[in-house]
């Protein structure tokens, strides 16, 4: 399991702390505990979902439209982990590669 991978399951919440804690669970919150923003927003998703089944004539477990929630899960994954990437790179020494104390090509054209 890399440091990703950590860092994600704590924030959806997937690890018991209870039993045994786990790296940076100190400092990185489970984002969909009750009331909180990603929460409410679920919520909201679900609600759709399930109107959309039943609009449809079926459950919410319809096999498309589990694959349009797991897709989208998914993708957000998958931008979580560039986000994660690219901020590694970007916050790396310049000596290994990264850009500390550079301003890449884009910015130094808007600050123009």
């Amino acid at each position: 399991m890399d440091f990703f991978e950590i860092i994600y399951g704590l924030m959806y919440g997937e690890y018991v702390l209870e039993g045994y804690r786990v790296p940076l669970s100190h400092i990185v919150r489970h984002e969909f505990r009750p009331g909180s923003k990603a929460s409410r927003i679920w919520q909201r998703a679900g609600d759709a979902r399930e109107r959309i089944a039943r609009r449809l004539g079926t459950d919410d477990e319809d096999p498309d439209l589990l694959a349009m929630v797991e897709s989208y899960e998914e993708l957000q994954e998958y931008m979580c982990r560039r986000c994660y990437e690219y901020g590694r790179l970007c916050l790396r020494p310049a000596r290994h590669g990264g850009q500390k104390g550079k301003r890449h090509a884009v910015h130094r054209r808007a600050a123009q």
